[in-house]
């Protein structure tokens, strides 16, 4: 007998047998260590898509704070709690990432995938095929879990640049995990990626640190009562984590001095221009700018700003900025 014939009643009926279903299984659980504004965003997006989370920081205070904002699913106690995990966010300060990342890839067999925002220098420190440097593209001034949103990452770009290591299977399932939670992936080479953030992201904070000195210099009591909207647009992220921002330069220093040396040449070449009286090189100087963001960034607006209720701690990127001992601990004499 077929496996399309059953007896009903002394007779052959040709209907198929019912077939058996094999119980599905829940994917296991996404780690996220380091709980401040970028990594509490990636647990609310990865829990809004309906992935279990498990999530540490060092500050118990962010921990209580992401758990309570619905980040995370559960509580590790420690790096040794992910054991259990198909991968791992490291959204910490980039001085800590190669310490946190090779210790969870001894302690796990999950691939571990690096938020911060040099590449470089972390992916060529890192040869392991379960390792995958990348970066969000949409982050916040603010910081600390307070700061974090589901929505953080929602149309934005992420990149993902993966070392000579770097696993297909890992890559793979990181693509996977950012375009759960809104994003495009754009696969870069580390370096390139450092090129262009020292101009796109890491120059402007140098930028606009340098006008609030510049504001900070004048001698006048009515000075800061007299702030424009400009000026408040193009200094809001001066705001962000001294720490982090530090932090961040010091490790892709090459080419942001690279970018201030190229700045530095076309601020000395329009002070000439007003030096000289020259309205042509000054209009030239503003109309060239308007055209080249016109050509280049057509459809770009200012991602707008978060509530200013939100808290701001010291620190965005959460674990690191302040070296304690349990951090040690953990990676076992790693700094």
């Amino acid at each position: 007998m077929g496996e399309w014939e059953a007896r009903r009643g002394g007779r052959l009926d040709k209907r198929p047998a019912r077939a058996t279903r094999s119980p599905v299984l829940p994917a296991p659980p996404v780690g996220v260590v380091g709980l401040g504004a970028v990594g509490t965003s990636i647990g609310l997006a990865l829990r809004a898509a309906g992935e279990v989370t498990i999530g540490f920081d060092i500050s118990a205070r962010h921990l209580e704070l992401s758990a309570n904002a619905g980040a995370i699913t559960r509580r590790s106690p420690g790096l040794t709690g992910f054991s259990g995990c198909r991968a791992v966010f490291v959204a910490v300060a980039p001085g800590d990432v190669v310490g946190v990342s090779r210790r969870l890839l001894e302690l796990t067999d999950a691939t571990v995938v690096d938020v911060a925002s040099v590449k470089a220098e972390i992916a060529g420190a890192i040869k392991e095929p379960r390792f995958v440097p990348s970066h969000p593209l949409r982050g916040t001034h603010l910081s600390g879990p307070a700061a974090g949103s589901k929505d953080l990452f929602a149309g934005g770009v992420w990149a993902v640049c993966p070392s000579p290591w770097t696993s297909l299977e890992g890559l793979i399932l990181a693509q996977d995990l950012i375009r759960k939670m809104g994003a495009e992936p754009l696969l870069l080479d580390p370096s390139e990626h450092d090129t262009i953030m020292a101009a796109t992201s890491h120059l402007p904070h140098v930028a606009a640190a340098s006008l609030v000195h510049v504001l900070g210099a004048l001698d006048h009591a009515l000075a800061c009562r007299l702030v424009g909207a400009g000026f408040l647009d193009t200094t809001r992220i001066a705001r962000a984590s001294s720490s982090l921002w530090a932090d961040i330069t010091l490790h892709n220093r090459e080419e942001v001095s690279a970018s201030i040396g190229e700045m530095v040449n076309r601020l000395e070449a329009v002070k000439c221009a007003f030096d000289a009286g020259d309205r042509e090189g000054i209009l030239s100087f503003f109309a060239d700018a308007s055209r080249l963001i016109e050509d280049r960034m057509p459809q770009q607006n200012p991602v707008p700003s978060r509530s200013r209720k939100a808290r701001r701690p010291s620190n965005a990127l959460s674990l690191g900025h302040r070296r304690q001992r349990p951090l040690a601990g953990e990676l076992g004499g790693v700094h």
